[in-house]
């Protein structure tokens, strides 16, 4: 077994908790799947925003 894999982007963690209190509202019925993927979208630009990318993103 290799070391645990941390992505390389320091709010990372952050962003992994925005994913699973997205999911826990969806699951719960307490917002809809949409709503639910559109406020983790909101967090995530708003860590990324407090701490640009240190890399160019492409696709």
């Amino acid at each position: 077994a290799g070391k645990p894999f941390t992505p390389g982007v320091p709010q990372w963690l952050e962003m992994f908790i925005a994913v699973g209190e997205g999911a826990s509202k969806a699951l719960s019925d307490q917002a809809t799947p949409q709503e639910a993927l559109d406020e983790v979208a909101a967090k995530w630009t708003e860590l990324i925003e407090q701490n640009p990318l240190a890399f160019e993103y492409s696709e």
